[in-house]
């Protein structure tokens, strides 16, 4: 039994429209592509899910492997802060560690300090001369963070196909080299603080100024190697992924262009081939998540509204495929 439309002279018969569709559905598919590798992008295939609004007309939902690929990297915004790594570049350029890390002294120790912070002798004075100095040696927020930005953006590089697993492998291992070194220089800073808190708590006058500060500005020259090291690493490694990135957006723009360009060809060869569907209804072809992206971070499909009459017009040559897209109702949501 067809359902008889308000208005219309035609019956829509859904059992035939639904035959229909599906063969539509189909014949998009191959025209498209979706069951093929495409390119840059992988063999992931696409689908399409179709449902039918009586009044309106087709809808059709395509997810193409673009969309299933776009996870690979925020096209819309930098992975990494530039900002933030030229911040601490300029920070340690002028001698001064923007993360001055806290010690957490162990009880003892506390108490110690309590009671020399409340010395005004020589003694004292020297030992908070000497916390500071050690405080100020202790990059290791900075290291770490400049470890962590150098990891991230290898995976990135990996994952982008612009770093095989040999080259990744390699570098990982220096990564973890990098953090091994850290370690050890962390847990030598540490003892020589305890060294420093002893001795001065127990009002040693006798203590070996000379002999910490050799050991101090040893550790301090090691500390910044590291430190530049690390930060080396992490802004080459930024570099190289941020121009991957770009490369790789615009690839995935171009793609997303000629997938719009021929699926506009595709409508005009086979849309008129919906022969259940009402002259007046429209075919609304929805693209998952191939829109840009809003300001909240929400990625936008990118719809494309044809009239039956157009694809009609187009497949029978009354017009060409431009003339179809300039036509289409065309948005993002």
């Amino acid at each position: 039994m067809g359902i008889s439309a308000t208005g219309y002279s035609q019956e829509v018969e859904l059992e035939d429209l639904q035959k229909n569709i599906n063969i539509f559905s189909g014949v998009l598919e191959d025209a498209l592509e979706l069951e093929q590798t495409r390119g840059l992008f992988g063999s992931n295939s696409g689908d399409i899910n179709a449902t039918y609004l009586h009044n309106q007309g087709v809808i059709l939902e395509i997810r193409s492997p673009l969309a299933n690929r776009r996870n690979r990297l925020s096209l819309d915004s930098l992975y990494y802060s530039l900002q933030s790594l030229q911040a601490e570049k300029q920070a340690l350029q002028s001698n001064r560690n923007p993360y001055v890390t806290v010690i957490r002294p162990r009880i003892d120790q506390s108490r110690e300090a309590m009671a020399l912070s409340l010395r005004q002798d020589e003694l004292g004075e020297y030992y908070r001369q000497m916390m500071e100095r050690i405080s100020a040696v202790d990059y290791s927020a900075v290291v770490n963070s400049a470890i962590q930005q150098a990891s991230e953006a290898a995976r990135s590089l990996r994952s982008l196909g612009e770093m095989d697993d040999e080259r990744y492998n390699v570098l990982r291992d220096e990564i973890a080299e990098l953090k091994e070194n850290l370690s050890a220089q962390m847990d030598e800073l540490r003892d020589i603080e305890t060294d420093v808190q002893e001795q001065t708590a127990n009002a040693n006058d006798a203590i070996d100024r000379s002999g910490f500060d050799a050991v101090i500005q040893e550790l301090t020259a090691n500390t910044q190697r590291l430190r530049d090291q690390a930060l080396t690493k992490a802004s080459e490694l930024r570099e190289r992924n941020e121009l991957a990135q770009q490369e790789y957006a615009e690839q995935w723009q171009g793609e997303v262009e000629e997938f719009e360009t021929n699926l506009y060809a595709a409508m005009c060869d086979y849309g008129a081939t919906l022969r259940e569907l009402p002259d007046q209804e429209n075919v609304s072809v929805i693209l998952k998540s191939l829109g840009p992206e809003t300001e909240s971070n929400r990625r936008t499909d990118s719809i494309h509204v044809f009239s039956k009459s157009d694809l009609v017009q187009c497949q029978t040559g009354q017009i060409d495929v431009a003339t179809l897209r300039d036509r289409a109702t065309q948005y993002n949501y």
